[in-house]
């Protein structure tokens, strides 16, 4: 896995195991891996919900639940902004110009993408542990996927069996 980390106001291309097993060599004095001089570290899109520098203990507090350390209270289910992620990318593969002769495959491609994504939906609405807290949230936002999913269905006839019983 590559990563480009900006380090000094420069980008840099780096493998980011090798970034992340520095931590390691410059915890315990060793020399870093591959003669680097930095360490990988590598937030997610969930640090948007943070904004404050806690200690060690803190955090470990804030992921075991004894402690709420969050900006951003009304973040979204993991689960639900997975299936964001994969709305955006179906509609990427719907608009994005292919060579004719795989107009089919794509179709075929998108087809079963939209029924495994409405399967999950399906899924997700019948587990409560997926959503122990605020489940009414989780549900009405499972609803506006659904619906994201039904007129990108309608605009594009991704899934000729929806479209058909409809």
């Amino acid at each position: 896995m590559v990563l480009y980390c900006m380090c000094i106001g420069q980008v840099d291309k780096e493998c980011l195991y090798v970034g992340l097993s520095n931590a390691a060599a410059f915890n315990y004095g060793e020399e870093f891996v591959k003669n680097l001089n930095a360490v990988t570290i590598c937030q997610g899109p969930n640090i948007a919900n943070f904004s404050k520098t806690v200690s060690l203990q803190t955090m470990v507090d804030h992921i075991y639940g004894r402690t709420n350390i969050m900006t951003n209270p009304q973040r979204s289910n993991m689960f639900i902004a997975e299936l964001h992620l994969y709305i955006n990318y179906l509609k990427e593969q719907l608009i994005e110009v292919i060579a004719p002769d795989q107009i089919l495959k794509r179709k075929k491609y998108c087809a079963a993408f939209y029924q495994n994504m409405m399967k999950g939906i399906s899924y997700y609405r019948t587990e409560p542990a997926i959503a122990f807290t605020n489940r009414e949230t989780f549900d009405k936002d499972l609803y506006f996927c659904e619906t994201e999913l039904d007129s990108l269905n309608y605009q594009y006839a991704i899934n000729n069996n929806a479209t058909e019983e409809a």
